[in-house]
Parts: structure tokens; C-alpha cells; sequence
């Protein structure tokens, strides 16, 4: 009897022990974020290779961000996986966690991210007196008297708004340049180093940006956590010096999953990397144009003794042979044999500059490629794509290898288009900032009665008129007048030229069959080329705190149906009318003047209507690129989950599209009233 009930004991032990390896085994289906930052996205690679590799788990990843992605965690249970949450810069991180629905797990980061105010090594070799904010202060000269701040949305911005105040910077003759975005903020650093140019701002690491220029951060004093605590609030009362702390850079899971999949949760607690192994990821990613995937495969060659602690011993033996992985030359393509009948084999194995290794080459080293000639596995072969070549060829260059020439082009030539186009555009600048300057400077009680009665002059109508004063008291109502005045400046401003250079074109292609022939391809192309395309080239072109930068991609933007309808208007001048007037004797300019272009004036109307809509639609957009009023406030609310910012922001920006609107069709219906009453 003992002996039975032993042998029962054993079976029941047995039986428990083979559930715990199958769950072990095949964890099931995971969610995993992806933010849309580097760092993140390589934690991610990594986590995802060893869950679907070593722990047999069907990962979903997500891209997403902070703040959104916790409130999801929270009410969905998706993403069950959250990587790299910065929980200093995450205010609604510390409600979250304290429901006990999120349970952080490690500091993916070890030592902490990074943040501060940082200039390039060159100047601080160059003055060591700028090592010290004192220093700083002290020479505004040296910094061409501008601070570079983090975009509207990040919660730097807060802190570095209490910052500034505290260090009296402005006072010091600091201008603080708020860039719309991360990309201009990173921008603005590689181009300052590419011209040895001054530069002083808000940065963080890890990130490719410090991996690859050497910049320090000044000492603005000891880290205070009391003064760093108000610092963080908009609404701190007494703002104070305080050196950022060095920010915790989490793992966190749903406390559902930690719960039900705690050998994938112990994995994620162990998954970390220093600031200088994450740095070198970073840097290493920039140098070879690399995915995520392919840093992941880098990091998991060359660093096995760092991860091999983290698996248990299940992942251990299915990982085994990646652990001694060498960077391989060996083909993973279908059309491999293609060049192995060629006789080109030797010189697609030559070793690249770029050679990286693939995922697939990474887990099947020694898998030869096998052609099946099965008609299901014909239907599946992939389009001969540069990317599918490379894999069967070293030395056929991948779709990136393209594009990076296209951008090293371009930088080429870069220097050249600058010097010729700095000057030409620079009145659009002092245009822009005039515009603004006068937008922001003017007193309520004077810019309302000034824009009603411009409204009223142009169109004599006294229900638009009304529509006018009502939307521009309900925006000073809810305190977005200056953001509205802004928006309406830029409107102004690149509208006014757009129609200044449209209408000309316009005429120039109604008499002339070939330019027509030439410019409408150019039109079809600024039409349908996707708005933030517009944007790329000229971040290059010019520094992102100049003015003309947004002013060019909103004039390019908004250009198109002016010139269109201008051309279709008067190519719809009655013939015989034409013939009248040929009739009279009149000349080509009379013809113009006092012909063509009263009979065309509807259409011009209607492009000049489309042109302002158009500039408005841009303005939100290049807000990215820094440009300023409402669209601010709707990026505010996008980054942040504002929902209320984002949500009143863009109904500020319906109205004055309505406004704008309403006032160009009445302006209309009013000059074809005078025109029609004078002939």
C-alpha cells in the first residue's frame, strides 16, 4: 500500500512537472510595445527573439507610446508587455501603477537615462568656461542667443519652462527656440555639427544622436528632489535650480500577466542594458543603417555572455547554436542558385562595408537553400526586390544602400542650393516673423475691431461680419486668441504670396500650350506628394528655426490650385468676346487687364478660396517643423493624450477654416456685385 501511494505521488509530480515545461514551452500568445523611439524599439527586438525563440511565444508587437500605451494596458489588457517607460517623464505612470493593474519589473536602462542641457565638445574645448551654467550665462554671444527646447507636448517642456525661469536665461539674452518636434531637435544638433556651429539645448541619452556627437552636459547645480518635483508642474509657484535625476527607464506588465506567464515576466526582469551598451547599439544602428531586428542579431552575436544569463534552461538549450553564431556570408534567398549557375557565387560571398547579418541567417547559419518546384511554392516567390537579391548576393546593394545614396546626394549638392537660396528666401522670414511679431504684439481690444472691420470692407455682409466677431471672442473666451492670431499670421502671410506667385504662373500657362504641357506634371506631383514629404528636403536646406523653413512647404503646399484655376479661368474666356476685343484694336495687355481677367475673376476667386484652406491644412502639419499656434496645441494633445487640448485645438482650427471660408466667398459674392453693377 506504501508502495502505491508513492508511485501516485511520483506520477502526480511527474504530471505537474510536464505542464510547468509545456508552459514553459509555448507561453501562448504575447503583446509587446514598440515604442517610437530607438532605444525602445531595439529592447523590443530583443525581447521578442528570445519569447518567440527560446520561450515559444506568438509575440504581437505595437507600436505606440507612453502614456497611451499604459492607459491601454490598464483598461484593455493590451499591450501585456510594455518596454522602456520613462516613468519620471510619465506623470499618469505613478496613478497607473498605484491601482495595482501595471507592476513595473526592471530598470531596462541600469543606470538610468540621462537628461540635461548639453553642448558640443568643439565649443566647450574652444571655452571650458561654458562646462558651468554661470559660464553659460555669461556668454549668450557664444550660442548665437539661442536655447534649443524640447517640442510642446514632452514633459521636458514643462521642466524646462521652470528651468529657464529659475536660471533667469532670458534675462541672461537667451531667445528659447521650441521646436515642433524630436526630429527637428535632432536635426538641428547634426547640422550644427556639421558646420562647427554653436548650440545649446535639452537633450537625453541613451540615443543614436549622443552616440554619435560628442556633446556634454553643463553642470546647472546638484539635483534637488523637492525643487525638481515643482519644476514638473505647470503650475509650480516657486520654481528653483535642480540638475534632472537620472530617469528610470522601465519594463512594466499587467499585473494579469505577471500572474498567469510568470517565467515570461521573470525573463522581461532580466532583459536590461547599461546607458553605454545601449548608446554603442544606438551608434552602431546610425553607422550601418540597420533595423531594429538586424541590432538585435549584432547584439545577440557579440554579446553572449550578457544575455545567456537571463534565459532559463529550456531557452538555453533551444538557443544553444546561436549562442556560437559567426557573421555569415551564407545566402538565404530563393534565388541563390541564380548565381551559383552564373558562376558568381565568389564574388556575391566577397565580405561588404555593410555586411549584417539576418535573422534568418542568425537561427538557420548552415541551411542551404532549396528550390521547390511545386506549383504552391512558385505562386509564393517573392518580387526580385533589391532587399530579396541582397539576400542571395552580398554585393547587391538593399533598397536602404539606395536611399542613403539619394540622401548623400543630396548633402552634396546641399551647401551649393543653401548659398543660392539662403538669400532669395530670407524675406520670407522676416515676412513670417514680422507677421508674427505684430499678431502677438497688437492688444486684443484693437486686433478684433481691426480684423471685424477688414472683414466687413472686404465683403459688406453683415451676417459673416457677426460670424467673424463671434468666433474671434469665443477663441479669446477660451484663451486661444494668440495660438488662432498666430495661425492666422503664417495664413496670411503664405496665402499673399502664394496667390502673388500663382496668378502670374497661371496666366503665363493659359498662353502657352507648352508651359502648360510642362508645369501641370509639377502640379500633379506637389498635389499629390504626401505633406510631410515636403517637409524632408527643406530641414536639410535650412536651420529649423528659421521661419522660412514651414513658410516654403506651406507655399509649395498651397500654391497649386491658384495657378490651376487662374489658367482654367482664363483658357474659359468666351472666344467671340476674345474676338471683340481683338475687334477694338486693344493689345495683349488691355486684352488682359480689362478682358480676360474681370471674365476670370470667379475662378481666380474660388483658387484664391482653396489656396487659404490649403495654407491652413499645412500650417498644423508644419507645426512638426516648429511653426506656431494651434496645430501646437493639437500635437500637444496627441503626444500627451490631452483630450481635451487636442479636442478644443482642433475645433479652433474648423472655425477658422470656416471664418476663412466664409469671409473669401463673401468677398467673392461682393466684388462680382460691384463688377456686375459697374458694367
Amino acid at each position: 500500500m506504501k508502495k502505491l501511494k508513492h508511485i501516485i505521488l511520483l506520477c502526480i509530480f511527474i504530471s505537474i512537472a510536464f505542464v510547468n515545461i509545456a508552459q514553459a514551452q509555448n507561453c501562448g500568445s504575447v503583446s509587446i510595445t514598440e515604442m517610437d523611439w530607438a532605444s525602445s524599439r531595439i529592447v523590443t527586438a530583443v525581447a521578442k527573439f528570445f519569447l518567440e525563440h527560446g520561450y515559444g511565444c506568438k509575440v504581437t508587437v505595437l507600436p505606440s507610446t507612453s502614456a497611451p500605451a499604459l492607459i491601454s494596458a490598464v483598461e484593455t489588457g493590451e499591450p501585456e508587455i510594455l518596454t522602456e517607460i520613462w516613468g519620471n517623464n510619465t506623470p499618469i505612470y505613478a496613478e497607473l501603477k498605484a491601482t495595482g493593474k501595471i507592476k513595473p519589473l526592471v530598470n531596462v536602462i541600469s543606470d538610468g537615462g540621462i537628461e540635461g542641457w548639453w553642448i558640443p565638445n568643439y565649443m566647450l574645448d574652444a571655452h571650458p568656461e561654458l562646462a558651468t551654467l554661470a559660464g553659460v550665462k555669461a556668454n549668450p554671444g557664444l550660442f548665437e542667443h539661442r536655447f534649443h527646447q524640447c517640442p510642446e507636448g514632452w514633459n521636458c517642456k514643462t521642466t524646462n519652462d521652470n528651468l529657464i525661469k529659475a536660471t533667469k536665461l532670458r534675462e541672461a539674452g537667451f531667445e528659447i527656440f521650441q521646436h515642433g518636434s524630436g526630429e527637428t531637435l535632432a536635426t538641428s544638433i547634426a547640422v550644427a555639427f556639421a558646420n562647427k556651429a554653436p548650440w545649446i539645448g535639452y537633450y537625453w541619452t541613451p540615443t543614436s544622436i549622443l552616440g554619435k556627437y560628442p556633446m556634454t552636459m553643463i553642470d546647472i547645480g546638484k539635483y534637488i528632489p523637492e525643487t525638481h518635483q515643482c519644476n514638473t508642474d505647470k503650475n509650480c509657484a516657486t520654481p528653483g535650480v535642480s540638475a534632472y535625476p537620472r530617469g528610470d527607464a522601465l519594463t512594466v506588465v499587467t499585473a494579469k500577466f505577471a500572474a498567469e506567464k510568470p517565467q515570461i515576466a521573470k525573463l522581461m526582469s532580466k532583459i536590461s542594458f547599461t546607458n553605454a551598451q545601449m548608446s554603442q547599439l544606438l551608434s552602431w544602428q546610425k553607422d550601418h543603417t540597420a533595423s531594429s531586428e538586424e541590432v538585435a542579431v549584432y547584439f545577440l552575436i557579440n554579446n553572449k555572455k550578457i544575455w545567456w544569463a537571463w534565459l532559463n534552461d529550456a531557452a538555453r538549450e533551444k538557443l544553444k547554436h546561436v549562442a556560437n553564431s559567426k557573421v555569415t556570408q551564407q545566402s538565404s534567398s530563393i534565388y541563390a542558385p541564380l548565381f551559383n549557375t552564373v558562376g558568381l557565387r565568389s564574388w556575391c560571398d566577397k565580405p561588404t562595408l555593410n555586411n549584417i547579418m539576418t535573422m534568418q541567417q542568425l537561427l538557420e547559419p548552415n541551411k542551404a537553400v532549396q528550390v521547390d518546384k511545386s506549383i504552391f511554392s512558385i505562386l509564393a516567390i517573392p518580387f526580385p526586390s533589391l532587399n530579396n537579391l541582397h539576400k542571395a548576393c552580398s554585393q547587391i546593394p538593399r533598397t536602404r544602400e539606395m536611399t542613403t545614396g539619394i540622401e548623400n546626394s543630396f548633402l552634396a549638392v546641399k551647401d551649393r542650393l543653401k548659398f543660392v537660396l539662403d538669400p532669395i528666401t530670407q524675406p520670407l522670414s522676416w515676412l513670417l516673423e514680422g507677421a508674427l511679431y505684430f499678431a502677438t504684439l497688437i492688444p486684443w481690444f484693437m486686433l478684433i475691431p481691426a480684423l471685424v472691420g477688414l472683414v466687413w470692407y472686404v465683403s459688406h455682409a453683415v451676417g459673416v461680419t457677426i460670424f467673424v466677431a463671434t468666433i474671434l471672442l469665443f477663441m479669446g473666451f477660451i484663451d486661444h486668441l494668440e495660438p488662432a492670431m498666430q495661425t492666422l499670421a503664417i495664413v496670411f502671410v503664405c496665402a499673399n504670396l502664394s496667390v502673388f506667385f500663382g496668378v502670374p504662373i497661371g496666366i503665363a500657362m493659359s498662353k502657352s500650350n507648352l508651359l502648360q504641357r510642362l508645369i501641370i506634371p509639377i502640379l500633379d506631383l506637389f498635389q499629390t506628394l504626401p505633406t510631410f514629404v515636403y517637409l524632408i528636403p527643406l530641414i536639410f536646406l535650412f536651420s529649423v528655426t528659421e521661419p522660412k523653413l514651414y513658410g516654403i512647404a506651406i507655399i509649395l503646399y498651397a500654391i497649386v490650385p491658384i495657378i490651376r484655376l487662374t489658367n482654367l479661368g482664363i483658357r474659359l474666356v468666351d472666344k467671340d468676346v476674345i474676338e471683340a476685343a481683338n475687334a477694338y484694336g486693344m493689345n495683349a495687355r488691355q486684352k488682359l487687364f480689362y478682358v480676360e481677367l474681370p471674365l476670370a475673376l470667379p475662378n481666380i476667386m474660388a483658387g484664391i478660396n482653396q489656396t487659404i484652406m490649403m495654407s491652413l491644412a499645412m500650417v498644423v502639419i508644419a507645426s512638426l517643423v516648429s511653426a506656431p499656434g494651434l496645430g501646437v496645441l493639437v500635437l500637444r494633445g496627441i503626444r500627451n493624450l490631452e483630450l481635451g487640448v487636442g479636442l478644443v485645438a482642433g475645433l479652433g482650427i474648423v472655425l477658422l477654416a470656416v471664418l476663412l471660408d466664409r469671409s473669401s466667398k463673401a468677398a467673392l459674392a461682393h466684388i462680382n456685385k460691384v463688377t456686375h453693377h459697374s458694367n
